[in-house]
C-alpha cells in the first residue's frame, strides 16, 4: 500500500487498496501474518466531518 498526504486523522491511500477490500482502522500494531482479525459491524467507520478546503 501506498500513502499520501496527511492531515490531522486523515491518510491518503493512493495505491494497494482495491474496490470492496477491508482495510484495518483499529489495532494495526497487533497485527501479524496469519492472524485472526473481528469485525465489529456495530462498530462503522463514520464518514469525516466536511472540512474546508485550505
Amino acid at each position: 500500500m501506498r500513502v499520501g498526504e496527511t492531515r490531522e486523522d486523515r491518510i491518503a491511500v493512493l495505491e494497494g487498496v482495491r474496490p470492496g477490500e477491508k482495510v484495518v482502522t483499529e489495532g494495526q500494531l497487533k497485527l501479524q501474518p496469519d492472524a485472526r482479525v473481528r469485525i465489529d459491524a456495530n462498530a462503522r467507520l463514520d464518514a469525516p466531518a466536511v472540512r474546508p478546503k485550505e
